[in-house]
């Protein structure tokens, strides 16, 4: 069975009491970031259960759970002229020998 676009849902759940909320999701990249950070910090990103149909249910820390204002037409042109400038992206030079 495979479900559509619609039906693969990110759904992130806490309560005001308690310090731990349950993040249930099909995106792949959420999936990714959370699987590597649930083994940096085991103790704190707990993986609870995997299903056929790709989901996955992580718990984590509830101070983790952000969101974010947009980022601007500016702010985004400063980020790219300080990518140029410092290099972002560029692999460095300082271990190769002539």
């Amino acid at each position: 069975m495979r479900l559509s676009k619609a039906e693969r849902e990110t759904i992130i759940t806490f309560s005001e009491a308690d310090s731990i909320a349950t993040v249930y999701t099909f995106n792949t990249r959420l999936k990714n970031k959370l699987g590597k950070l649930s083994q940096e910090h085991s103790g704190e990103i707990l993986l609870l259960s995997r299903e056929e149909l790709g989901s996955v249910t992580y718990s984590v820390p509830k101070n983790l759970i952000s969101i974010r204002a947009p980022v601007s037409a500016e702010q985004k042109q400063l980020a790219r002229v300080n990518a140029v400038k410092y290099g972002f992206g560029r692999k460095s030079k300082a271990n190769t020998h002539t």
